[in-house]
């Protein structure tokens, strides 16, 4: 590994950080050196640290301006008992099995509160402790993803917690799948990574004003609404929840439909057709939300002669505006079975 990373750098002198990480996955060594260490240490990490601290201390002199960067994610994410990671080692904490409905702060969501101790724990032993944060649903990217509610609270957990960085790993099939608020979601985050305690409701309404003209308030609304009825009644939403878990959104029919007048109200009052198409770009989430759910419009019951129909323009809308897939790793199909739920338009 010494010899690799010196071969690296004579190929990048100017080099800064070298990453030594574990393959994703749940799958560690076992050997019986490794379970001693891990068991005596309490945690996949033991080993890690141990190996990241190895290659640190041939590094430090040689390379005085090279850190070594490693996870602390899944397996390895609860700190070593007493192995301390060298001051030329970075802790990239990853959040990946969090609830996104509530901030970390919440006391009554389990998950948060087990990863929160871990940003305490890390951070008394690591001097270069940063965050691996994620913002979007990979099982649905075009799904609701309330989550607007904990940007704000969670990036001052961070920084108050002694975190010097965070990468923010969104929807990056935008470009193919963009049928919620990336946008919205990337301007915010990238304004807080500045400025945590900035006026939160003010850069948003600022950016919806911008990006969706006259009807901006309408929409405002939805995600207000949204992020209210999110994780309600002790329910808890992960980067890959289902489109019919309540925790994702817990709404009456006289809400859905509150809901469709809000869109349809956003639709109307566009003053172009840049900011009318944006508006229905955006709608598609809450229009991909109810088909898996089969409400509303798409409801066989409450629809019976025009719900295929909806399935229909939903997808026809989907090749207007790009969208290409419907999960993390996987292309829609190109002659998808419009009976079905949207989320099984894939081959």
């Amino acid at each position: 590994m010494c010899e690799k990373i010196d071969s690296m750098m004579a190929a990048n002198p100017n080099a800064t950080l070298i990453s030594l990480t574990q393959n994703d996955g749940g799958v560690y060594c076992v050997c019986p050196e490794c379970k001693a260490l891990d068991e005596a240490e309490g945690s996949q990490s033991g080993t890690m640290i141990s190996f990241v601290n190895a290659v640190a201390d041939y590094t430090k002199d040689k390379y005085p301006n090279l850190k070594l960067d490693t996870f602390a994610y899944y397996y390895t994410r609860r700190p070593p008992k007493t192995i301390v990671p060298r001051d030329n080692v970075a802790v990239r904490l990853c959040s990946y099995e969090c609830c996104f409905a509530h901030p970390l702060t919440a006391p009554d969501c389990p998950r948060n509160v087990e990863f929160a101790q871990d940003i305490i724990a890390w951070s008394s032993i690591c001097k270069n402790l940063y965050i691996w944060d994620y913002t979007t649903n990979y099982s649905h990217l075009n799904g609701p993803f309330p989550n607007f509610g904990v940007l704000q609270p969670n990036m001052q957990f961070f920084v108050e917690h002694n975190v010097i960085g965070v990468y923010e790993e969104g929807n990056y099939y935008a470009f193919e799948s963009n049928g919620e608020f990336a946008d919205l979601r990337s301007f915010l985050l990238a304004r807080l990574m500045w400025d945590p305690y900035l006026d939160y409701d003010a850069e948003m309404n600022g950016f919806l004003k911008h990006y969706y003209g006259n009807g901006w308030q309408y929409i405002r609304e939805y995600i207000d609404i949204t992020t209210e009825k999110t994780g309600n009644n002790g329910l808890h939403t992960s980067i890959g929840s289902e489109m019919n878990d309540r925790a994702v959104l817990n709404l009456k029919p006289n809400e859905i439909e509150y809901i469709n007048d809000l869109w349809q109200s956003a639709k109307n009052a566009a003053d172009n057709t840049t900011h009318l198409d944006r508006v229905r770009c955006s709608e598609i989430s809450w229009r991909y939300w109810k088909a898996n759910n089969r409400f509303s419009e798409y409801s066989p019951v409450a629809n019976p002669f025009g719900w295929y129909a909806e399935n229909k323009k939903l997808y026809e809308d989907f090749q207007e505006f790009g969208i290409r897939r419907i999960r993390e790793r996987r292309l829609m199909s190109d002659n998808p079975a419009l009976w079905k739920i949207p989320k099984l338009w894939i081959p």
